[in-house]
């Protein structure tokens, strides 16, 4: 007779911290996303970034791709975060772009934001390494485990 039994993995402290801190980065860039789209949408956030830079020796060349992009790869990555596809690189990619927000705010001098910013990166950093421990609560675990059962 076949054994029928459902492995139910226990879950460990690094997977629920994980999923807390993955969940948080994910519905902040998701929300920050969705505001860019529903207040001045794309192009009317592109032409506040340009204005609030104007002013700074970041070359307007390489802010208007930045400014562009920024609201869809916030969406990206917050989707990606909610649902736990892609952790590792989602994770890793969400660092850097909270590295890249920190050093615009950098050039600005806006210290207070640049602090929060760093916050976030450190969230990111901590999910990660959770990631790389126990990634249990995540799509990612539903997928590879079943490629790994087959």
């Amino acid at each position: 007779m076949a054994d029928t039994r459902i492995s139910v993995r226990a879950l460990t402290p690094e997977s629920v911290g994980g999923f807390l801190l993955r969940l948080a980065l994910g519905v902040l860039l998701f929300v920050a996303a969705v505001n860019k789209f529903t207040g001045p949408g794309p192009s009317g956030f592109a032409a506040w970034i340009l204005d609030e830079f104007e002013a700074t020796y970041i070359p307007r060349i390489l802010v208007i791709p930045y400014a562009y992009t920024l609201p869809y790869i916030e969406l990206l990555l917050g989707v990606a975060l909610i649902l736990g596809v892609f952790t590792k690189i989602s994770l890793t990619v969400s660092g850097l772009l909270l590295i890249s927000l920190a050093f615009g705010k950098m050039v600005q001098q806006d210290h207070a934001t640049v602090a929060n910013n760093l916050n976030y990166v450190l969230m990111a950093a901590v999910a990660l390494w959770f990631a790389w421990k126990d990634n249990a609560l995540s799509l990612d675990r539903l997928v590879f485990d079943k490629r790994q059962q087959q």
